[in-house]
């Protein structure tokens, strides 16, 4: 889970390895009802500003990896230290820049309930939950269209993952993109979860060492999670937390690599292209001239230096 990694005032690991993140209190209603603004932010090119109206927890997070086995709702928020008192689900963003610690071709492969999407170099690489993006806002039932497209969807079924692998066929791959070792991308990782049940899993595929197919991974073959420096999610850790809310149910843990490829956060570099990244968004709505830049600082085109 990112956020029991994260605490804001431990500085070793903001600076050594995290994407800084906020958590939001979501409005009740209806699943449907208070995902809306999910998509609604989604479509808005991931505003910030279409997060205003919600209520939103004092303090930072800081997020390593991002990971927390299947529970009962009713814990997520404080799992995200939004203990507001308040009822209703949460909405969690971290927001960054991550540098490649190797060169190659890459996938997402996650699932969360209720959602779990991944931006990365400005592009929605993974769409992934037990509810979709297409389902929010409609009144009506799931079209046959909309099911259909749901069929379609890769999947890549995972050892540990046993209610993903039989209700929604597996966790979800998302669209490959390629990296370049050394350079830094924006990035942002989007969990929300609207009542019910709780949890969600980020893990990674490298498509130039292993071929691109759906694949019932073996434990001895499991994929690498997703991670930002060294550390990884601690089983012992969740089965203390999450124990008295599993009901004499046995946790679900999902299993990864230990080995897993270990990325960068550039928090020095997030700071300057985030701001850059406002300032410009402001010039446009504001329709001032925007200023020459002295260099092209593109998360594409940044390198280390």
């Amino acid at each position: 889970m990112a956020a029991a990694e994260g605490d804001s005032g431990n500085t070793s690991i903001k600076r050594a390895a995290a994407l800084p993140g906020e958590c939001y209190r979501l409005k009740e209603g209806s699943p449907k009802e208070s995902l809306a603004v999910v998509k609604e932010f989604v479509d808005a090119g991931w505003d910030a500003g279409k997060l205003e109206s919600l209520s939103k927890s004092d303090c930072l997070l800081y997020g390593t990896s991002f990971y927390l086995p299947l529970c009962s709702s009713s814990v997520v928020p404080s799992c995200f230290m939004m203990n507001d008192g308040q009822s209703g689900g949460v909405l969690v963003l971290y927001k960054g820049v991550v540098e490649a610690p190797v060169s190659g071709r890459f996938r997402f492969v996650g699932m969360g309930d209720d959602m779990l999407l991944v931006r990365f170099g400005e592009k929605l690489v993974l769409k992934s939950g037990t509810m979709q993006l297409d389902e929010l806002g409609a009144t009506e039932p799931r079209s046959k269209k909309t099911a259909s497209r749901r069929q379609k969807e890769e999947k890549v079924r995972v050892p540990g993952a046993e209610t993903w692998n039989s209700e929604c066929g597996g966790l979800s791959a998302g669209e490959p993109f390629h990296v370049e070792k050394g350079r830094t991308y924006e990035m942002q990782v989007l969990y929300a979860d609207a009542g019910g049940k709780g949890g969600f899993c980020l893990l990674m595929q490298r498509l130039d060492q292993k071929p691109l197919k759906v694949v019932d991974v073996e434990d001895e073959d499991a994929l690498d999670i997703f991670r930002l420096g060294s550390r990884l999610p601690d089983k012992q850790m969740f089965s203390n937390m999450l124990r008295r809310y599993m009901q004499g149910q046995p946790m679900e843990w999902i299993l990864f690599r230990e080995d897993s490829l270990i990325w960068h956060s550039r928090l020095d570099a997030a700071d300057s292209v985030l701001e850059e990244k406002a300032q410009t968004d402001a010039r446009k709505k504001g329709g001032a001239p925007r200023k020459k830049k002295k260099k092209d600082k593109k998360l594409r085109g940044s390198r280390k230096r």
